[in-house]
């Protein structure tokens, strides 16, 4: 009885071996197979964060290469970079978006003799008027598209009129409002050519009632991911 007892017992410690060892070698693999998933993370967020900071750097030299376009010197570029991303910040719009309309309102206006300064003021209340139309992404690319073609032909035409109308919406009628140039009589004046482009400019320039109604309005999810996305982008290109 005694020697049966313990063959069992070393029967039984044997396969309590083998099976703590399987378990062991089970853990081992497990533990493998984590240490390799990790190490295929963080070479995929390391390839991902490399790519993000490329792309963003390509697309912030492209900007800066539109802003040579339009600009005489490095000190001059870098002082209008400066200006257009803090216009973007405030007006809670795209650097893209907002670099691409100063740039394509300024080689419009440069023959009529338009300064910076007031090309600065346009694309401001520009911006601000498609914030306050509620204007998607494509609609507002449709309204700076159109209107940068009414400033370099010199006059506000027909699928110009209509698109610069549907997108402004009632920003436009605010700035009818404060000028005393009904949106009818814009209308009337596009449909005999009369509607010259330094008028619409001048519009934008002096809709100083934009700038009050755009500080009434509250931040969407919209324009904060947007401020969000610019202040990350300008992170990653410092970085």
């Amino acid at each position: 009885m005694a020697e049966q007892m313990k063959i069992k017992i070393t029967a039984d410690g044997s396969q309590a071996r083998r099976e703590l060892n399987q378990t062991k070698g089970s853990i081992k693999s497990v533990g493998a197979s984590i240490f390799t998933l990790r190490n295929a993370l963080i070479t995929l967020g390391t390839g991902i964060a490399l790519r993000t900071i490329k792309n963003t750097s390509a697309e912030f030299e492209n900007l800066r290469n539109r802003l040579k376009l339009v600009t005489d010197s490095s000190e001059e570029l870098e002082s209008r970079f400066r200006q257009l991303t803090q216009a973007a910040t405030e007006n809670r719009t795209g650097l893209i978006e907002t670099i691409d309309l100063f740039t394509k309102l300024r080689i419009a206006t440069e023959e009529l003799g338009v300064s910076d300064e007031r090309v600065l003021v346009v694309t401001n209340r520009l911006s601000k008027a498609l914030q306050l139309a509620g204007a998607d992404t494509m609609t507002a690319q449709a309204v700076i598209r159109q209107f940068g073609q009414a400033m370099a032909s010199g006059t506000v035409r027909g699928d110009e009129f209509r698109s610069i109308v549907e997108g402004l919406g009632p920003a436009l009628s605010i700035m009818a409002r404060q000028t005393g140039i009904s949106v009818g009589k814009l209308r009337e004046l596009s449909l005999s050519g009369q509607l010259t482009a330094d008028v619409f400019f001048e519009m934008l320039e002096n809709a100083t009632l934009l700038d009050d109604e755009f500080k009434k309005l509250d931040a969407t999810i919209d324009s904060l991911e947007t401020a969000f996305g610019n202040a990350f982008d300008r992170a990653v290109v410092k970085l």
